[in-house]
C-alpha cells in the first residue's frame, strides 16, 4: 500500500508538470510571444520555475516553502494536480484541516480539468485526512449565509471537517440574526449544530422601545462578563460558606466545653461570669472568645452561602435568561410601599 501511494504521487507530479506545459494559449511559436498577465499573475515560465522549485523543496521536506511555490504556480493555472501537491505538503506538515481543504478543491477541479491519475489518488487522500478530523453538520441555516470559522471565511456547506480542538463558528446573513457557537472537537467526532437565524423583525416598536430604554438609563451588561463574574462569586461564596461552617462547628464545641467548665467551677450559677474570680476568670475569658468566634463564623457561613446562591442565579440568568434588549430599571414609592421593576425582552 505504501509503495502504491508513492508511485501514485510520482504519477501525479508528471500530470501536473504536463498540465503546466500545456497551458492554454501557449505552445511552440506562441511561447516566445508570451507576456506576463496583469495584476502580478505569473507567466508560464515563472510558473514552471516555481513548480520545479517546489518539487525540489519537497525532496528536502521543506513543506511550507514548497506550498508557497506551488501556490505561486497555481496563480497561473489552478489545476487538480497542483492542489493535490499543496494538500500533500500541508498534510506532511501536520496541518490536516488545510490539507483536506486543498484535497477537496482538487476533487472539485477534476470536474472541469480532467486528470485521471489525480482522480485515482484523491479519494484515498481525502479518506486519510478525514479520519483525523471532526465532522460538524450544520442544519437549519438559511440559503446564502456567510460562514466564518475562527474568524476566517469558509464556504458555507452543510458538512464541515475541522481539526481537533476549540473552534468558533459564526454565520451571518443580511436581514437575519447572527448565529455563533463554540465547539470543542475530538478527532473522528461527529457533531450536529442546529442553526437558529430568525429574520430580523420589521416592526419598529421594539427598536423604539430599545431607544427609549437607552435614553432613560437602559443598559447592556456584557453577557460573558456577568456569567464568569457570577461563577467566580459563587465559587468564593461556596468556599467561604464551607470554611465558616467548619469554624462555627469548632467554635460551638469550644463554647460548650468552656460553658461546662464555668458551670463546674461556679456550681452551676447562671451569673458565674458576671464577677469571676480565680480560675473562673480564665474560663470566662475563653468563653467570651469562643462566643465571638462562633458569631463571626456564623456570619461568614451565612454570607458565603448567600453569595453562592446569588452567583449561581447570576450565572444561570446569563446562560439561559439573558435579555435580548436593553434593560430598563424603574423605581417607585407610595405612602404604603416601595417597588423596583426591571423591563426588557427575554
Amino acid at each position: 500500500m505504501l509503495f502504491r501511494y508513492f508511485v501514485n504521487l510520482r504519477v501525479a507530479q508528471v500530470i501536473v508538470f504536463a498540465a503546466l506545459a500545456l497551458y492554454p494559449g501557449v505552445s511552440g511559436a506562441e511561447e516566445a510571444a508570451w507576456q506576463p498577465s496583469p495584476a502580478g499573475k505569473p507567466s508560464l515560465e515563472e510558473a514552471r520555475a516555481a513548480f520545479a522549485e517546489g518539487r525540489a523543496l519537497m525532496e528536502e521536506e521543506k513543506w511550507l516553502e514548497a506550498v508557497r511555490k506551488f501556490e505561486y504556480a497555481a496563480a497561473a493555472k489552478n489545476t487538480p494536480g497542483l492542489r493535490y501537491y499543496i494538500g500533500y505538503c500541508w498534510e506532511r506538515q501536520g496541518a490536516t484541516e488545510e490539507a483536506f481543504v486543498h484535497y477537496q478543491t482538487a476533487q472539485e477541479l477534476l470536474a472541469h480539468v480532467p486528470a485521471v491519475d489525480v482522480e485515482q489518488i484523491i479519494p484515498e487522500a481525502l479518506a486519510r485526512v478525514k479520519g483525523k478530523l471532526a465532522l460538524v453538520e450544520l442544519t437549519g441555516a438559511p440559503q446564502g449565509v456567510a460562514l466564518h470559522v475562527d474568524g476566517k471565511p469558509r464556504a458555507a456547506t452543510n458538512e464541515l471537517y475541522l481539526g481537533p480542538g476549540r473552534h468558533t463558528l459564526l454565520l451571518e446573513k443580511e436581514g437575519h440574526v447572527d448565529f455563533s457557537v463554540t465547539l470543542l472537537l475530538e478527532p473522528g467526532e461527529r457533531s450536529e449544530v442546529r442553526v437558529q437565524m430568525p429574520p430580523l423583525s420589521t416592526d419598529p416598536t421594539p427598536a423604539l422601545q430599545a431607544r427609549d430604554a437607552e435614553s432613560t438609563g437602559g443598559w447592556r451588561a456584557p453577557r460573558k462578563v456577568v456569567f464568569w463574574t457570577s461563577l467566580g462569586a459563587s465559587a468564593v461564596g461556596l468556599g467561604t460558606g464551607i470554611v465558616g461552617t467548619v469554624q462555627r462547628s469548632a467554635a460551638q464545641r469550644r463554647f460548650r466545653d468552656f460553658r461546662a467548665e464555668a458551670d463546674k467551677l461556679s456550681g452551676g450559677s447562671s451569673a458565674a461570669c458576671a464577677n469571676p474570680s480565680g480560675d473562673l476568670i480564665r474560663v470566662c475569658n475563653n468563653l467570651d472568645l469562643a462566643s465571638e468566634r462562633r458569631t463571626t463564623s456564623t456570619v461568614a457561613m451565612v454570607g458565603g452561602y448567600a453569595l453562592f446562591g446569588v452567583g449561581v442565579a447570576g450565572a444561570l440568568t446569563a446562560a439561559f435568561l439573558w435579555p435580548e434588549a436593553p434593560v430598563k430599571v424603574e423605581m417607585g414609592a407610595s405612602s404604603r410601599d416601595v417597588w423596583l421593576g426591571v423591563r426588557s425582552v427575554f
